[in-house]
């Protein structure tokens, strides 16, 4: 724990705990602000490969069925702490390549995979995180996980 005296400046790192009001006989207020270190965990990127083929073969209740079940991964990661956010993706989307900044309009019919949607998560390590992302959905029908873990910049590893 740290006591800054007439603290103007917050490190990233650090919450507030209180601020203590001491008077005495003097006509001046003395103010003790009290932080405590934050624990700062790490970010992950879990990218979701979704198989084309397969997810073409599914019935429109087995979609919902994976929407469901998604929905419901992401309020057990919530309420653990682990997810920062999260989106399904479009199946459209646009490359652009090379210096020539050459534009192409997806979808990209040469893979049998798409990035179907992504989590951003949060934990302490990369091993922690693995062990999530085996309990991702996508998996129920062939989907691939990939996870990136996010570079540390700035001040506090944010």
């Amino acid at each position: 724990m740290r006591i800054f005296g007439y603290c103007l400046y917050t490190p990233a790192t650090y919450r507030l705990l209180s601020i203590k009001n001491f008077s005495g006989k003097r006509p001046e207020r003395i103010v003790f602000i009290v932080y405590q270190k934050q624990h700062i965990m790490k970010k992950f990127l879990l990218l979701l490969h979704e198989n084309i083929e397969e997810m073409i073969r599914l019935s429109p209740e087995e979609m919902e069925e994976l929407g469901n079940a998604h929905m419901a991964w992401a309020m057990k990661l919530a309420g653990a702490g682990h997810l920062v956010s999260g989106d399904s993706l479009h199946q459209k989307g646009v490359l652009i390549r090379g210096k020539d900044c050459t534009v192409k309009d997806g979808p990209y019919l040469e893979s049998k995979e798409l990035v179907g949607g992504y989590y951003l998560l949060q934990a302490d390590d990369l091993d922690t995180i693995v062990e999530i992302a085996k309990a991702c959905p996508c998996h129920l029908w062939g989907g691939t996980t990939e996870i990136r873990p996010v570079m540390e910049t700035g001040a506090g590893g944010q």
